[in-house]
């Protein structure tokens, strides 16, 4: 499945537009692309921003892969617990909704194992220079796919 997954989000990725990777959001650019623009071009003068600045697009989404396959096999616990996981991937910080069965999502096991896993992984790959943030929600209800788009959750992959 990692192999799969790693290759569905890079083609996705690939297919974002350089308005999405590099526009700024509600008029502004944030702290971290300014800054890491300010060092790429002290660093790389040969190479352009943007070509630096998607490379790095494209390590993270890379990483975010490992984030998604890392706490599914945390959770192999609860086998087919995780139905789906939504996908936001930007700079300077990504985010993942992962579906979860309705069955288990309230139970108090899953809510400190998913959540202590959640906070580990989040440190970890934040020491590897992606910050992502991991949450959860049950599948009681039809989640509304135009306002997760709005959102940003762009990818709605199936793991199940």
């Amino acid at each position: 499945m990692s192999t799969n997954l790693s290759e569905t989000l890079i083609k996705w990725a690939a297919t974002r537009n350089d308005e999405v990777v590099f526009d700024p959001k509600n008029g502004y650019y944030s702290f971290e692309i300014v800054s890491d623009a300010y060092e790429m071009g002290k660093q790389h003068k040969e190479e352009s921003w943007k070509e630096s600045y998607r490379t790095k697009y494209f390590e993270n989404a890379q990483l975010l892969a490992t984030t998604i396959n890392e706490v599914v096999k945390a959770l192999e616990k609860w086998p087919s617990a995780i139905k789906s996981v939504f996908v936001s991937h930007a700079l300077p910080e990504s985010a993942l909704i992962f579906v979860v069965d309705e069955s288990i999502h309230n139970s108090d096991e899953f809510i400190d194992s998913a959540y202590l896993i959640a906070c580990d992984i989040q440190c970890n790959y934040l020491e590897k220079g992606l910050k992502v943030d991991i949450s959860y929600i049950d599948d009681l209800k039809e989640l509304n796919n135009t306002l997760l788009k709005e959102d940003g959750f762009d990818l709605n992959i199936p793991l199940t």
